[in-house]
This record gives structure tokens, C-alpha cells and sequence, in this order.
């Protein structure tokens, strides 16, 4: 039997494309692991916007989980659970999480645990530095601790990525490096503008006044109708989960310091179609206290002169009309009660 010049080729060659296909990485990434004490009902998503990937992975009774991702390059990937988090993915990828702490803290195992891994503590640490929006307790730090702060996380980082630089991605490598030398850059803006409202909102400074707002208990409200009394308001709307979250703890402040010279105040800026859920919510919640509805779509000047971005946000103001704190603790931190033991 004759075999060409042809044949002998590709019989030579095969083996070669063989071992390179079997060595070289695949173009998808494997996600597994496991949830202790999963929640019932509860879905582990795996978000890709910018690529528009959207993957709901099955939860199996015992916790453990799998799925596949077809990779058309690598890239950040949101994990959603009891919480969102941030996973790098690349190709040949094959990432064990598991979740821990009931859900809230996560550990990495497998082919891009490293990567991972410095990526969770870069996060944890960025949101223990700055806090939740709109940060005002880092913004309002005296320059040099700012610096401080931010130059020590900077560090931990960085000094991390170059210790294991030889084994994680060179792209991932530059990319988190870049990302914590910006952050006092990307941060500035805020910053200055925050020494602007410590300045006009400082203690003793007198609070800006809202005028005639609705009382759920009958007629309208003025701040100056408050004069005389500690006043502590309470920023808040029924859409606003953190709000509700504090209602349960306000009430019980509320009753601790009752027959004592303060006031409690809840001003809602829900909008006009939501009027009568702010009723109801009242109702549902128990809330006690003065509830006052700020009016809906217009402009609601007084938060606006707070500088109120995010909500809720409390305020505590004295029996003169006068800012005790703009950015007041709240009813679940236990430096109110300190602070209001301080001062009736």
C-alpha cells in the first residue's frame, strides 16, 4: 500500500495540534462551590453588563452549585447572593467559592483563587475605609489622616499584587495597581466639597428651617414650631430600605427618652403618587414620633441645603434652632445614646 508525501504530513503534524489543544487553556471558566445554610428561595446570579451576560446558577439542597462560562475574553464578573461581589474570570479558570458567615464573607480555592482573592480584600478594604455612600465620615477626616488612611490601603495592595505577580495575570496585576492609585484622585472632588459643607453646617452654625410641612397627625409643621427642644430629624422614604431598617430602633429611642426635652422628627421626601403609602407606612411600621411629608416633586430645599444625597440621614439640632451634628449617628449606633445621654 503507497501513503503519500501528504498523508505522512498529516499523521506527523496531528500529534503536534493534539498536544497543543490539550495544553493550551480553554475559552470558558468553570464557577463552583458551596453556601452554607443556603437561604430558600434564594438564587446565585453571575452578572457580565458590560458583555450582557446574565447566568441564574441552580442551587442544589445540599448547598453546592456549578456553572460554565463561555469566556470571549477575561473579565469582572458580579456575584450575587446574600450580597454582590466581584469575581475576575479567565480563560481556564476554575474557581471553588465558598461562602461563609451566613453568605456574608467569601473564601477562594482552584485555579484563580489568588487573583480573586487579593480582589475580595481589596474590596472589603475599600468599603471599610470609605464607608457607605455618601462616605461622609471619611470625607470629613482632617487632611493628613485622609492621606494617611488612603496611602496605608494603597500600600497593602500593591505590596500584595507584586509579592504574587508571578502568579496572577499581568493585566489583572496593572488593573489593581491602577485602581487604588486613583482613589484619592477619583475621591478629591467629594472631598472638597465636603470641607465646604463642614464649614456652612458646622456646630453651633443655625440649621437651615422647613417650612408648613404636612403632619400625618393633623394640620402642618415648621422647624420654628420646634423651638425650645432638642430636635432629632430623621431623613428618610417608604422606598428606602436602610430607612425601614432604622424605624424598629428609632421607636425604641424614642421611648427611652420619652417626658425628656426632644423632639423627634421623621420628614419623608417621597413623592406626591406615594402620599398615601407614607400614610400607611406609618401605620404598618408604628412609627412614633412627628411625621411630617416634605411635598413631593418640588424641590425639598431643606435637604437640599443639607447636602442630603443619600438617605436615610439624621440630624440633631438644639432647643435654639442651632446644628448639634448635621450627620448625627443612627438609631442603631450606639454612640446616639451617648451622645443624647450627654446632652438632656
Amino acid at each position: 500500500m503507497k501513503t503519500n508525501f501528504k498523508q505522512i504530513l498529516v499523521l506527523m503534524v496531528s500529534p503536534f495540534f493534539l498536544m497543543n489543544a490539550q495544553t493550551k487553556n480553554p475559552d470558558f471558566a468553570v464557577v463552583s462551590g458551596k453556601i452554607s445554610k443556603p437561604l430558600e428561595g434564594k438564587e446565585l446570579k453571575i452578572l457580565n453588563r458590560k458583555e450582557n451576560k446574565n447566568f441564574t446558577v441552580k442551587i442544589n439542597s445540599d448547598g453546592t452549585f456549578k456553572e460554565t462560562i463561555k469566556l470571549d475574553q477575561p473579565g469582572y464578573y458580579s456575584l450575587y447572593y446574600a450580597k454582590g461581589n466581584v469575581v475576575y474570570l479567565k480563560s481556564g479558570s476554575d474557581l471553588k467559592v465558598k461562602f461563609v458567615n451566613e453568605a456574608k464573607s467569601l473564601k477562594f480555592e482552584g485555579k484563580g483563587s489568588i487573583e480573586n482573592s487579593i480582589l475580595y480584600l481589596k474590596d472589603s478594604l475599600n468599603n471599610a475605609l470609605i464607608g457607605e455612600f455618601p462616605y461622609s465620615d471619611f470625607l470629613s477626616l482632617e487632611e493628613k489622616e485622609y492621606d494617611r488612611q488612603i496611602n496605608a490601603y494603597k500600600k497593602t495592595i500593591i505590596d500584595l499584587v507584586e509579592k504574587n505577580k508571578g502568579k496572577i495575570d499581568p493585566a489583572f496585576s496593572a488593573k489593581q495597581i491602577e485602581d487604588v492609585s486613583k482613589l484619592k484622585e477619583s475621591m478629591q472632588p467629594m472631598y472638597e466639597e465636603q470641607k465646604k459643607i463642614l464649614k456652612e453646617l458646622a456646630p453651633g452654625m443655625a440649621s437651615p428651617e422647613f417650612n408648613n410641612y404636612l403632619n400625618y397627625a393633623g394640620g402642618t409643621t415648621s422647624l420654628k414650631d420646634l423651638r425650645g427642644k432638642y430636635v432629632y430629624i430623621d431623613v428618610w422614604a417608604t422606598w428606602c430600605h436602610p430607612c425601614l431598617n432604622e424605624v424598629p430602633f428609632l421607636n425604641e429611642i424614642e421611648e427611652k427618652y420619652k417626658g425628656k426635652n426632644i423632639a423627634f422628627v421623621s420628614i419623608s421626601i417621597d413623592r406626591e403618587k406615594e402620599l398615601e403609602k407614607w400614610k400607611a407606612t406609618i401605620v404598618e411600621k408604628k412609627m412614633g414620633g412627628i411625621q411630617l411629608w416634605a411635598g413631593g416633586n418640588s424641590p425639598v430645599e431643606f435637604s437640599d441645603r443639607y447636602y442630603i444625597k443619600g438617605i436615610p440621614r439624621f440630624i440633631l439640632l438644639d432647643p435654639k434652632g442651632n446644628i448639634v451634628n448635621q450627620n448625627a449617628p443612627r438609631p442603631s449606633d450606639e454612640k446616639l445614646v451617648k451622645l443624647l445621654d450627654s446632652l438632656l
